[in-house]
């Protein structure tokens, strides 16, 4: 008699492998500290803005255009490194031994990307709607978008948690999601929300990245994938 074999479950292993090493949260979670830091030096150095104005002045609106698109590539140029690297050090030492998989270029299910999308747009008009019954400053309207922002991310993660039964990212969803209701105090600074939303985000990702990477290494050594 041949053993049924449970496609199902193998899939299912196969998609989480590419998690099992946290390389995927610490590439989201640098991204995001990086998206922080482009946020920062536009706000809190208007001297990058008067200059990109200037190029305007000087070479036409195209210019301003194309500096904006290189300052905010640059977290997609570090994300698309960074994704090289780990490709490198999988393949020279984390799945030296058990082998590669492609990494999915789709992390979190078009449903759950649909119902994040949905939120936000709900949310969103809410919180308009009830502005004028709410203590607002001057950048509510700047706060309420980082707030949606973060709960609607973190419905992403919370999805893919469960998709995946990774429970990590269910439990990292929960967290900063709830946690992004508190930007929602920070309306007397454009920067403010903004910054906290995405340094937030990153360090969530980078830290879980890291435990689990730290976690796993031992056990990696042992079983003699790594010198």
């Amino acid at each position: 008699m041949f053993e049924q074999v449970d496609t199902k479950k193998i899939i299912l292993k196969t998609k989480q492998y590419e998690f099992a090493d946290g390389l995927r949260d610490i590439q989201l979670g640098i991204a995001l500290i990086l998206m922080g830091a482009v946020w920062f030096g536009l706000m809190y150095q208007p001297s990058w803005l008067m200059f990109m104005i200037q190029l305007g002045r000087d070479y036409g609106r195209w210019a301003t255009i194309v500096a904006f698109l290189l300052l905010f590539s640059l977290p997609v140029v570090a994300t698309a490194g960074m994704q090289r690297i780990m490709e490198s050090v999988r393949r020279r030492w984390l799945w030296r031994e058990t082998g590669m998989v492609k990494s999915s270029r789709i992390l979190v299910p078009s449903h759950i990307n649909i119902l994040a999308v949905f939120i936000f747009i709900v949310a969103l008009i809410l919180g308009l709607r009830f502005q004028s019954f709410l203590k607002t400053g001057d950048f509510y309207l700047m706060s309420l978008i980082m707030v949606v922002v973060g709960w609607s991310f973190g419905v992403s993660l919370i999805g893919l948690g469960i998709n995946l039964k990774v429970w990590r990212y269910v439990i990292m969803g929960v967290i900063g999601g709830v946690a992004s209701t508190a930007l929602i105090f920070y309306q007397s600074s454009l920067t403010g929300a903004g910054l906290l939303s995405f340094l937030g985000w990153g360090l969530i990702l980078l830290t879980s990245g890291l435990i689990v990477l730290k976690r796993v290494w031992p056990e990696i050594r042992e079983e003699g994938h790594a010198g």
